[in-house]
């Protein structure tokens, strides 16, 4: 191993350890992302357009006590609420970002109360689904959204190899992140994480 590459694995195993926290200060925080299909086509829904990713997040303000709209150039992009943040993917997927929880508990409801939204906002003609990748429809048939960031992104990553533009649009993941105590703690939390999600997944 070269001494670059010593010291790049030592600067990453010192972040790590850099991150731990005492037991009193943990949390669990999670992001959740879907994707928004046309209930009568399942096409993969546009910015505009009825329904769109536009109504969706205007239909989510207005039944969401105490939200506020995030906008960029004027238009809607996303929410902000005590208990998540909604932002739009690339591909109109929806990302929930829930606020740090104590527990899992409090998470899974923070989690339940917004997918009962989800579900109020399919009056719209709307369907949602929660999966890993889109298994309907093709790359060229999902619009862009307008955020600035992703045009930036979109022209950086057209000119690497490799499938980047493929994920921002067609892939919806689930991430969580667990405060640890130790090496030994983040270990154990990450088996256990890796065993949980294939029992969750399957």
């Amino acid at each position: 191993m070269s001494r670059t590459a010593k010291l790049a694995v030592e600067d990453l195993i010192d972040y790590f350890r850099g991150s731990i926290v005492p037991p009193s200060e943990n949390h669990v925080g999670a992001e959740y992302e879907i994707f928004c299909l046309n209930k009568e086509s399942f096409t993969r829904l546009g910015y505009d357009g009825s329904p769109g990713i536009k109504n969706i997040l205007e239909f989510l303000l207005r039944q969401s006590d105490g939200a506020g709209a995030i906008k960029e150039a004027g238009k809607i992009v996303g929410l902000e609420h005590e208990d998540f943040t909604i932002s739009i993917e690339p591909g109109g997927q929806l990302e929930a970002s829930f606020s740090p929880c104590r527990a899992i508990r409090e998470l899974a409801e923070k989690l339940s109360n917004y997918l009962k939204l989800l579900k109020e906002a399919e009056s719209l003609g709307v369907v949602f689904i929660a999966f890993g990748v889109d298994p309907i429809n093709p790359f060229e048939a999902v619009p862009w959204m307008p955020k600035k960031r992703y045009q930036i992104m979109r022209r950086y990553w057209a000119e690497k190899p490799g499938l980047s533009l493929y994920m921002m649009k067609q892939t919806a993941a689930i991430q969580v992140s667990i405060d640890y105590n130790s090496e030994e703690d983040a270990i154990r939390k990450l088996r256990n994480a890796v065993i949980l999600s294939n029992t969750l997944t399957s």
